[in-house]
């Protein structure tokens, strides 16, 4: 019989948590388990009980062994909105947390490396375990991990960055005074000490990564790209019998809105004020399914042409199916970086309008033909146009180059025996 294969997966909002930080461990978690691994589990004990990953079904087997860590109860008042007390509870959150630890606060992972190891050198020790994957953010779980190489000399561990760290505009980066960006230097210097390989799902965020270190490491590990994906068996392709209406433009946009997508998002009104002059008999409507909202559609008399719905997790391919358009809505941090939804809605076949800055991505979208970028020359009614001559760009035809099946097999390249 042959030696069981086990790896460990430390990813704080692995399902049954909500959230998109689980989806691309869910989704490898699922292609490893088809690979004979048994898949040890460190996640986050979530408070949000009412709210369950999308991708639960992935994961439901009984060779992923789940196991959980409660968050510094600090770090749980900060993120923590939902009380009467909130105020309160989140200064006092930040009070201990800046007089107890050096860093961002804003690291969700924060004040727990004692319990962390144990949990951890337990399950490696009880269950020989060689290979550790870690994925961050949060962070502190890649420098926690790391630090195991410390005693464990013979782990192969494999640091996953979702997104850029010394250099990111979230997490409470941006606002560090110098000690405490120091003390987040020092520990990426204990990554890249200790770990064997560095992973990121696009070339540029691996340059933002090798470009943060200070040179100062015993040690380079090997870096990989591991692109994000789109699951063959998410999709379902079959669309309606009804023919879409003639007389309409639909355009559909799913996830957050973040404050520096503003000015972008007043590029699209003023693009559909424009298309509803040229074409008066064409009704526009564009559909946000997203828990935030945006000013830039205010007092422009666009009412009927814009709605903001509440996130409906994935029904969402269903909408997107039958839309002419899909959004892709980046700021100037992430211009390069394509999002999990880039991957994600590209077998629907539904041509991309990036709302954005120019970038890795629109220069993708327009040179492979999977849509078009949103600009004052190239508006709405250019869009149409093109619209009415082709409704399905040939670029789509040649996706299979994003599919999970390829991503995984370069995870099991990294995959000590």
């Amino acid at each position: 019989m042959p030696k069981q294969k086990s790896v460990l997966l430390i990813c704080w909002d692995f399902p049954p948590n909500y959230g998109i930080g689980g989806r691309r461990w869910a989704k490898f978690t699922k292609c490893l388990l088809k690979d004979g691994y048994i898949i040890h589990v460190i996640k986050s004990k979530s408070s949000k009980v009412n709210m369950i990953s999308s991708w639960v079904k992935d994961v439901d087997h009984k060779n992923v062994l789940i196991s959980e860590i409660k968050p510094h109860w600090a770090s749980e008042w900060l993120h923590s909105y939902d009380s009467i007390f909130s105020f309160a509870r989140i200064r006092l959150a930040k009070y201990i947390l800046k007089s107890k630890y050096k860093g961002t606060i804003f690291d969700k992972a924060i004040g727990i490396q004692s319990e962390f190891n144990a949990l951890v050198t337990g399950l490696i020790t009880k269950n020989n375990i060689k290979n550790v994957i870690v994925t961050g953010a949060p962070f502190n779980l890649i420098y926690y991990t790391a630090l195991l190489k410390q005693t464990m000399k013979d782990l192969n561990i494999i640091a996953d960055y979702r997104d850029p760290w010394i250099n990111s505009v979230n997490y409470g980066m941006l606002h560090l005074a110098k000690d405490q960006i120091k003390e987040e230097r020092e520990k990426q210097n204990s990554v890249f000490n200790y770990v064997n390989v560095i992973t990121a799902p696009n070339d540029f965020l691996i340059e933002q990564i090798k470009q943060t270190n200070e040179g100062n490491t015993n040690a380079t590990p090997f870096f990989l790209k591991v692109p994000h994906f789109f699951d063959k068996d998410d999709v379902v392709l079959q669309k309606s019998e009804i023919d879409k209406a003639q007389d309409k433009l639909k355009l559909v946009y799913a996830g957050a809105l973040y404050s520096d997508t503003e000015r972008y998002l007043s590029v699209l009104a003023n693009s559909i004020l424009k298309f509803k002059d040229q074409f008066p008999q064409i009704k526009v409507e564009v559909d946000f399914y997203t828990k935030h909202k945006s000013l830039a559609f205010s007092n422009l008399g666009l009412e009927k042409n814009i709605r903001f719905l509440e996130p409906i997790g994935d029904k969402i391919f269903n909408i997107v199916r039958e839309s002419d358009l899909f959004i892709i809505l980046l700021s100037d941090h992430n211009k390069d970086f394509k999002t999990t939804k880039f991957y994600e809605f590209l077998p629907y076949k539904v041509p991309y309008l990036l709302v954005g800055p120019k970038g890795h991505v629109s220069e993708s979208i327009e040179k492979e033909e999977l849509g078009f970028l949103l600009t004052e020359e190239q508006n709405l009614s250019y869009v149409y146009k093109k619209l009415l001559v082709s409704k399905e760009l040939n670029g789509f035809n040649n996706i299979d180059k994003y599919s999970l099946d390829n991503s995984s097999l370069l995870l099991n390249s990294i995959l000590k025996n």
